[in-house]
């Protein structure tokens, strides 16, 4: 998988492993002009990313809103700020795609694509 072949993308999380998905809240990836947004039902995150060795690198720091939430989503925005930054390998099959690192794994399907 590249970065051109994610750009236009929006995952859908559907399973992750150890981190249980908040309830009542959505985790989404949005892959576009070559940064990656991360909204996890709290506050929206951005860093510029590449695709390298097939490992998912952010390219600068992940910048965010500030909002307080409810304490499961403030530690959902914490948890996937934390795979992402880790560089998690990915593996994509047909419309899965599957991040692995820090010690977490989630699952994703395609919800759009341009």
């Amino acid at each position: 998988m590249s970065a051109a072949s994610l750009d236009g993308r929006t995952y859908l999380a559907t399973s992750a492993h150890p981190h249980r998905l908040a309830g009542g809240a959505q985790l989404t990836l949005i892959f576009e002009d070559g940064a990656v947004v991360a909204r996890g039902g709290c506050n929206t995150q951005r860093a510029g990313y590449e695709v390298r060795d097939g490992r998912l690198l952010l390219t600068g720091p992940m910048m965010s809103t500030l909002m307080a939430c409810e304490p499961e989503l403030m530690e959902q925005d914490r948890w996937i700020a934390e795979l992402l930054a880790d560089g998690p390998a990915m593996e994509a099959v047909d419309e899965q795609l599957t991040l692995r690192g820090a010690g977490s794994e989630v699952v994703l399907r395609v919800l759009a694509r341009d």
